[in-house]
């Protein structure tokens, strides 16, 4: 794929454990970040995101499967492409009682860059005006930044972001929101955000793929993410508001509240199908509708329906097999895996 940054397929991975089976962190995964924008990657604890930037960067090494950085194969022809590369994994480590422009003008000479360059990804970042302070006075915002900062020194075509927004309060999840925005704006730098932050990834990212254990279960826009598979839930407000609720469960469907919709209150009915029936069974017991409204998902919803279909069939698929088959098979991968260690 040529417009692609990152192609993934078939990538697995696993980790020995004491006194236990080994531990699969991906399964057969299949990834694919095209060019620009920022791309979500999201999934819950356990489901393979820390270990696929891992890879990536060239970290730990897969079991099996293929990886392409920007067309070149990880990771053996890494170090061709790793000067276009920027990274903030962890919490950003830094002399601490050295200013940020200090730390900063370090890996730019580490990296053969001009000092105007430390300049510059501080303008982008926000912290020209703090940054001959010392970074142990910095806010964890400030020093995410400066982290930030430091990613973006070489001009990279990839910036790759593990929980940018990990225990940062309101004021600085906003600062790293906007930056994460702007740098997926400027078409020249890709950004892939792992983020466990919903809200955030809903209002930054175009792109977005959900990880389920070790494998990627959906990939698109968020308005693809978004949009319903079939039944929607609608806003309903009606003349007899109570009786509506009433009625309405009566005949199967679940109804919750609507908090801040304004005034009158309306209800909140989950999964109809038709439409049409909800104003017939209403109308039938002469309660009339005076609003009745589609509601869109949000990112959260359509992640945890997501993530749990998978699982449920990965449970259902997992159960098929007689118990002495499926250890007879534990056994025969892990010996096979002991092999290739």
């Amino acid at each position: 794929m040529p417009d692609a940054v990152i192609e993934i397929s078939g990538l697995r991975k696993s980790f020995r454990r004491r006194h236990r089976p080994r531990r699969v962190a991906l399964d057969g995964l299949d990834l694919v970040v095209p060019r620009g924008g920022v791309h979500g990657f999201l999934g819950p604890n356990g489901s393979g995101k820390t270990t696929t930037i891992r890879v990536l960067l060239g970290l730990c090494r897969p079991d099996s499967g293929r990886i392409r950085i920007m067309g070149a194969d990880v990771p053996r022809s890494l170090p061709a492409v790793i000067s276009e590369l920027g990274a903030l994994v962890e919490t950003p480590r830094f002399h601490p009682e050295s200013s940020g422009r200090f730390n900063l003008g370090l890996l730019a000479r580490a990296g053969d860059l001009p000092p105007t360059r430390v300049e510059e990804v501080l303008e982008l970042v926000g912290l020209r005006d703090r940054a001959g302070d010392a970074f142990s006075g910095y806010s964890l915002g400030m020093k995410q930044r400066l982290g930030i900062a430091a990613a973006l020194l070489g001009r990279p075509r990839l910036v790759i972001l593990d929980e940018p927004g990990n225990g940062l309060d309101p004021e600085g999840l906003r600062d790293v929101r906007d930056l994460i925005r702007q740098l997926g704006s400027q078409g020249h730098t890709t950004v892939l955000l792992s983020s466990h932050l919903l809200p955030e990834v809903q209002s930054v990212c175009d792109r977005v793929s959900v990880l389920a254990r070790g494998r990627c279960v959906a990939s698109g826009t968020v308005a693809e993410l978004l949009a319903a598979p079939g039944d929607a839930d609608l806003q309903v407000r009606a003349d007899r508001h109570d009786a509506a609720r009433a009625v309405l469960e009566d005949a199967g469907w679940q109804v919750s509240a609507m908090t801040g919709s304004g005034e009158p209150p309306s209800w909140r009915v989950h999964a109809v199908a038709d439409r049409a029936a909800v104003t017939s069974t209403l109308a039938e017991r002469r309660i009339y509708v005076t609003e009745l409204i589609p509601l869109q998902r949000d990112l959260e919803s359509a992640y945890l329906e997501l993530t749990a279909a998978h699982s449920e069939v990965a449970d259902a698929l997992a159960g098929q097999a007689p118990a002495e088959a499926r250890g007879r098979g534990r056994g025969r991968a892990q010996g096979e895996e002991g092999e290739r260690r």
